[in-house]
């Protein structure tokens, strides 16, 4: 015991002290927890907090839990999303007395709470704590949206900084402001593929991984509905890019940017069955409804990368499209 005092003694003194920045590959999230604890909240953690899959066509997890000890923590890891969880009974490790400390012994009190620059910059620390598995999964569902988006801002944070390191290509900024009276960060390599003003659409890409962006300008009418967003997507898919929407694994999301609602949809995309090199990939894509007009700014983002992880480049993609001002 007088170890494991010593041990937590330490851990908050060094809180805030590192001045290196955290690490990333924008995907993995490490969980420690007890080997006791771990049974009771695997399930609700994997396939209920971090469920959500984009399919590539093959399934790839927007977030992974990795699960590590209290023995991983006390090494002051570099991983910049970090979740600490404790479940009161059994009253079995270091986690529960690190959990104690900062939320108090009061239930009372905040079961979860989130620490920035713990142990390193840009790392963020969830800290959980329950009395029971059941308290835990009735907590997680109304935090859950909190949780990812206090993520997704950490993902994005490092992909401003990673991505567009080498600066903006204020050319097709600007050409997006012509045709659509919008702003959105685009990086220095994009370069434009085809575009028609008249039309309005604009399609820019870059090279391996290929990422392509294409923006276009349309009635909302056609996108009411899911089924009539999928159908409207479909012909402008076949029309500007010459590809085809692949119908497996379509997935809708709602989230909510500037106060304003935005529907996305992911997909997965392929080139025709004639095709000299086929192939395809995922997609998301963004409808901006206007408030003033019956018209809607479409922004689509698709991934090619063959055989390999294409996670961070959907973010990076998604972080794109969401400077859009």
């Amino acid at each position: 015991m007088k170890k494991i005092i010593n041990i937590i003694i330490s851990l908050f003194l060094f809180v805030s002290c590192g001045q290196q920045r955290s690490i990333t590959n924008f995907t993995d999230i490490y969980v420690y927890a007890s080997k006791e604890d771990r049974i009771l909240v695997e399930d609700v953690v994997k396939n209920y907090l971090f469920n959500f899959t984009f399919h590539t066509p093959e399934p790839q997890k927007r977030y992974n839990p990795v699960w590590k000890l209290e023995s991983d923590f006390i090494d002051k890891p570099k991983n910049s999303q970090l979740m600490l969880i404790s479940i009161e009974e059994p009253k079995d490790s270091t986690i529960d007395i690190i959990a104690d400390h900062f939320l108090g012994n009061s239930y009372n009190k905040e079961n979860i709470i989130l620490i920035n620059d713990y142990f390193f910059k840009e790392q963020k620390l969830f800290i959980l704590r329950y009395p029971n598995q059941v308290d835990m999964i009735a907590d997680i569902s109304k935090k859950k949206s909190w949780i990812i988006d206090e993520l997704k801002k950490n993902d994005f944070k490092k992909l401003k900084e990673y991505s567009f390191r080498s600066g903006l290509n204020e050319d097709i900024i600007n050409t997006l402001d012509t045709l659509f009276s919008v702003h959105i960060d685009i990086q220095k390599d994009y370069e434009i593929i085809k575009q028609n003003n008249e039309k309005k659409y604009l399609w820019i890409g870059r090279t391996y991984p290929y990422r392509w962006l294409v923006f276009y300008e349309d009635e909302d009418i056609y996108y009411k509905s899911p089924e009539d967003a999928w159908n409207r997507l479909a012909e402008k898919f076949d029309k500007i890019l010459d590809i085809d929407i692949i119908p497996y694994q379509r997935q809708l999301e709602k989230i909510v940017i500037d106060n304003e609602e935005i529907k996305k949809l992911y997909g997965v995309y392929g080139t025709r069955l004639d095709s000299r090199n086929p192939t395809g990939g995922p997609f998301v894509s963004y409808i901006y409804d206007s408030i003033k007009s019956n018209r809607a700014l479409i922004a689509v983002g698709f991934v090619n990368f063959p055989g390999e992880n294409k996670v961070f480049h959907i973010k990076e993609l998604e972080y794109i499209i969401e400077t859009k001002k």
